[in-house]
């Protein structure tokens, strides 16, 4: 009993780090990437654009939501597309 208690503790202990680990992504940190909150607002169209969040602009493509890599931290989703 006691070897069971143990095997799903460890199991536990793992699930936990390797969710927080993709949550906090390493690539990031170091690239400074910053998350900033788009206020929702209505095309000339008039197509209604809710209100989001997006990494804050700047010229690199390493630190998007959508790069491999990344992780969305609004949908969870992680990202696809290898930086050019």
């Amino acid at each position: 009993m006691k070897v069971f208690q143990l095997i799903v503790g460890m199991l536990l202990m793992f699930v936990t780090l390797n969710a927080a680990a993709e949550s906090n992504s390493p690539r990031a940190e170091k690239s400074g990437a910053v998350h900033t909150d788009v206020r929702g607002y209505s095309t000339k169209k008039g197509k209604v654009v809710k209100s989001h969040t997006r990494t804050k602009k700047d010229k690199s493509k390493n630190n998007n939501y959508t790069s491999k890599g990344m992780m969305n931290p609004s949908t969870g989703k992680k990202g696809t597309k290898v930086p050019k």
